[in-house]
């Protein structure tokens, strides 16, 4: 840190005040530059899960694949938070060294400003009283510049872009109505009852001498008859059931005035 003397000049103190703010912004670039590399594998631990999230994982595994899924994404991002705590502030000298790097500053022209000469001389003092005069002026246009992390280096085949590629195409997805909402995290997956596969149609047919019209038992026009008057139909005629099915056979019971009797109907397909 720069030391300033009671009794020395306005134009020490002010360049001591200037190059302590310069100091401080290059430790802050100087920590950034730590940080984002270090953030990255947290981060696309992140852009995974909401990933995973979004595209409804969690609402339709099993409860112990569930809790499993969360288990791994916990401590996988716990474990890649550690090297964000190994990050260090850094000191004046690498502060200095990276600002004279930066501005391509020569002849160490910031350290210069803090040491002393070897010789006690007065030649040899104003010789370097001027030769500090002159490295001055190049230090009141310091630049700090904005963080250089250079990704590129830790990830060469830059594989980050697929994770973030995913979570935008998760968060598109997101709006359908088969998406999974970030509430699925903390409730756990229901089971799903699927209607059976099945469909029954069934009719009557009047004999033909009656000239009408076979009569649907389902459907909205059974429903109407249904809600009228009793079903009449003429004798003699004939009913007939048909039972769509997925499965190979369907049982059917029928119940008349004898004891009830089981048959095995082939659906049609």
């Amino acid at each position: 840190m720069t030391e300033i003397r009671r009794d020395a000049p306005d134009s020490q103190i002010r360049l001591a005040s200037l190059l302590g703010v310069k100091r401080f912004l290059a430790r802050l670039v100087l920590v950034a530059e730590q940080s984002v590399p270090r953030a990255v594998p947290p981060a696309i631990v992140v852009m995974l899960f909401l990933s995973t999230v979004w595209f409804g994982f969690f609402r339709s595994v099993p409860t112990w694949l569930h809790g499993l899924a969360l288990f791994a994404f916990a401590i996988a991002f716990i474990l890649l938070l550690i090297p964000l705590a190994r990050i260090r502030w850094p000191d004046v000298s690498e502060a200095d060294r990276m600002l004279e790097a930066r501005n391509a500053l020569p002849h160490q022209a910031i350290r210069v400003q803090e040491d002393q000469p070897a010789t006690d001389g007065a030649f040899g003092l104003a010789l370097w009283q001027e030769h500090q005069k002159r490295m001055a002026r190049m230090i009141g246009a310091l630049d700090a510049g904005m963080p250089r992390p250079d990704i590129a280096r830790h990830d060469p085949f830059a594989l980050r872009a697929i994770p973030v590629l995913l979570v935008c195409v998760a968060f598109v997805y997101s709006y359908s109505n088969r998406a999974g909402l970030l509430a699925d995290v903390v409730h756990l997956p229901q089971p799903v009852v699927s209607k059976p596969d099945i469909r029954i149609d069934a009719w009557v047919t009047p004999p033909a001498y009656t000239g009408r019209a076979p009569i649907f038992l389902t459907g909205n026009q059974a429903g109407e008859q249904a809600n009228t008057d009793a079903l009449r139909i003429p004798q003699f005629s004939d009913v007939t059931v048909r039972i769509t099915s997925a499965a190979g056979s369907t049982p059917v019971t029928y119940l008349e005035k004898t004891p009830p009797r089981r048959s095995l109907l082939r659906p049609k397909r």
